[in-house]
C-alpha cells in the first residue's frame, strides 16, 4: 500500500490546537517513508506503517498564534504547510436538528452576523459527512469540512447553538482573555447519537 503524502481533512489553515494537552495529527504516505511535523517549536519524526502515520506533539501551554505547522517526508523534499493557526480552546458542538439550525434561520440572525465581525479568536469546523460517514461504525479518519475564520460571511451556515455558545465565552470569559476559541460542528436532525460524535 503507498498512501498519497496527505493530513487528514480534520487539520487545515486556521485551525484551533487545544492548549495545555498532547496534539495528535495523522494522515497518509508512501509505506516506510518517515514523516517529520513541526509546530509552535515542537517537532517529531514517524514511520509510515502501512501506507498511514501518526505523530503526537508535546502539549502547548501558551496559548495565541497565529503559528504555521509543516509537514515534510524529508526523504523526498515533499512537504504540506498549514498556516494561520491559533491554540486555545476547542468544543465539540454535536446533536440533532436543535444543533444543527444554522445562525442564518434565526430571527436575530442579523444582530448574531453582525457581532461575528468582532469575533475574531473565534473559528470553526463544520462536519460535513458525519463522524462514521456510513453505517460501519468506523470513525473517518479524514473528516469532509475545514476551519474557517468566524465573520458575518462564514458564520450564516454555524449551527445557531454553537455561535450562542461562542459569542458567550467571546464576550464573558475566554474571548475578553485573548484565549481562542474553535468550535467542532457535527449535527444532523434524526441522526443516531452514536453519529454525530
Amino acid at each position: 500500500d503507498t498512501g498519497a503524502f496527505a493530513v487528514s481533512g480534520a487539520f487545515t489553515d486556521n485551525m484551533v490546537i487545544q492548549r495545555e494537552k498532547p496534539v495528535t495529527i495523522w494522515g497518509t504516505a508512501p509505506r516506510g517513508e518517515w514523516v517529520k511535523v513541526r509546530f509552535a517549536g515542537k517537532c517529531n519524526t514517524v514511520e509510515a506503517v502501512d501506507g498511514v502515520w501518526e505523530v503526537t506533539l508535546p502539549e502547548v501551554v501558551e496559548y495565541g498564534g497565529p503559528y504555521e505547522m509543516v509537514i515534510t517526508i524529508p526523504a523526498a523534499s515533499d512537504s504540506i504547510k498549514l498556516g494561520n493557526i491559533l491554540v486555545g480552546d476547542v468544543w465539540m458542538c454535536s446533536g440533532q436538528s436543535n444543533m444543527e439550525m444554522s445562525v442564518e434561520k434565526c430571527s436575530t440572525a442579523d444582530e448574531a452576523l453582525k457581532a461575528a465581525e468582532d469575533m475574531h479568536n473565534v473559528r470553526f469546523f463544520i462536519n460535513a459527512a458525519g463522524a462514521y460517514g456510513d453505517a460501519s461504525g468506523i470513525p473517518l479518519e479524514s473528516p469532509a469540512g475545514m476551519w474557517m475564520q468566524c465573520n458575518a460571511n462564514t458564520s450564516r451556515k454555524l449551527s445557531a447553538a454553537a455561535f450562542i455558545f461562542a459569542q458567550y465565552l467571546h464576550d464573558n470569559s475566554a474571548g475578553n482573555n485573548g484565549v481562542p476559541i474553535g468550535l467542532v460542528q457535527s449535527a444532523w436532525g434524526g441522526e443516531a447519537r452514536r453519529d454525530v460524535g
